[in-house]
């Protein structure tokens, strides 16, 4: 029954926390990127991959990975919390892994 209940917790020590502070999503593309990871925001990030102020390898890193790593999410009217995830990332997610295995 433990086991089965750590299979549900998520391990906080593998994720990476950023809050953007500006309203471009400028920060949280930057991180995405550097770490080759899912990003989860509900801006509007396609407006990005001509920004001026992403630099260029960044908007063609982010137009290459869009549809396969941004999760979006959004609140209901009334207050609950439903998230969109690409193909790629519920099929990752999707896998039964070991316990402590960070593949």
């Amino acid at each position: 029954e433990r086991e089965r209940e750590r299979d549900r917790e998520l391990d906080r020590s593998r994720l990476l926390h950023v809050q953007c502070v500006n309203e471009s999503l400028l920060d949280v593309v930057k991180v995405a990127h550097d770490y080759r990871c899912w990003f989860v925001t509900n801006g509007n990030v396609a407006v990005l991959s001509n920004d001026w102020r992403l630099p260029g390898h960044r908007q063609r890193w982010l137009r290459s990975v869009q549809a396969e790593f941004h999760v979006r999410f959004e609140f209901d009217p009334r207050g609950c919390f439903h998230v969109s995830l690409p193909d790629a990332v519920s099929a990752h997610l999707s896998v039964q892994r070991p316990f402590g295995d960070a593949t």
